[in-house]
């Protein structure tokens, strides 16, 4: 229900910024600062926070957990021993043998 609100906020938003509606409850920026302004502003709003985000994350990436485990596994696993494994990827990242079990739901 609150995405139904917000979407319709956004719809009013934008519409006003844009000059093309005139809404009581939001008024008409469109004559304070004008169309093309109200649709840069508009768009430094929805693109720049996602833009800023990505950004951080490939900045400042996440550590690698499998591929720490793999290199823990063939470390400590001896080469001959088929190891028990529910993740793929790490077997997939590992030198050793592995067998993976099915994950399945009853």
């Amino acid at each position: 229900m609150a995405a139904f609100f917000i979407a319709r906020l956004f719809a009013l938003v934008l519409t006003s910024l844009s000059g093309r509606f005139s809404s009581p409850a939001m008024g008409n920026l469109s004559t304070l600062f004008g169309p093309r302004l109200g649709r840069a502003v508009w768009r430094g709003i929805v693109i720049l926070p996602p833009a800023a985000g990505l950004t951080w994350e490939i900045v400042h990436p996440q550590p690698d957990h499998a591929a720490e485990m793999a290199r823990k596994v063939d470390a400590l696993a001896p080469e001959r021993v088929v190891v028990e494994a529910w993740e793929p990827e790490i077997s997939f990242l590992s030198e050793r043998t592995f067998h993976n079990s099915h994950q399945t739901l009853r």
